[in-house]
């Protein structure tokens, strides 16, 4: 089966097994080209994945650390979450 455009090119559509969904692409839109926020759900992905931290779906109300941190995402948080720790190609060098 071919791909479509925005399948190749966002991980926004993706269901928790990752798999695409025009359904949840469709609910959710697209936040690829977006700033990311940092302590938002995508910001904590992403930074679990540099330090090689396990999982563990997170974010903060505000800036990381200076603000409340929340455990209890909503299905569109825990897929940018997701979306984060995925998409992180680059690794912290313990040296």
């Amino acid at each position: 089966m071919e791909m479509s455009k925005k399948e190749e090119d966002c991980e926004c559509g993706l269901t928790e097994d990752g798999t695409w969904s025009d359904e949840v692409f469709d609910r959710y839109g697209c936040g690829c080209e977006e700033d990311v926020r940092h302590g938002s759900p995508e910001d904590r992905g992403h930074m679990d994945a540099y330090y090689g931290r396990d999982p563990q779906p997170h974010y903060f109300e505000g800036d990381t650390l200076q603000s409340v941190k929340r455990t209890d995402l909503s299905c569109q948080e825990y897929l940018q979450y997701y979306q984060g720790y995925r998409n992180c190609t680059d690794r912290k060098d313990w040296g």
